[in-house]
């Protein structure tokens, strides 16, 4: 399992909330955490940080391309 990468929809649902929330919460603009959601833009180092702090996981983690 170690392998496993969480895009940003599975981190929301994992926390039970929306996009739009969890972009609140972690202090990113909704349209960015969209656009990374989509694969339109890049996620940010503070953007990684910011996820992996709300979500109680490892930056590892999480999908980033």
């Amino acid at each position: 399992m170690e392998n496993v990468k969480l895009s940003v929809v599975a981190l929301a649902t994992i926390k039970g909330m929306t996009i739009k929330q969890l972009a609140k919460e972690c202090n990113i603009s909704e349209s960015h955490l969209r656009k990374v959601s989509a694969g339109y833009a890049k996620m940010t180092a503070r953007d990684l940080i910011a996820l992996a702090t709300a979500c109680n996981v490892s930056p590892f983690s999480i999908k980033i391309d």
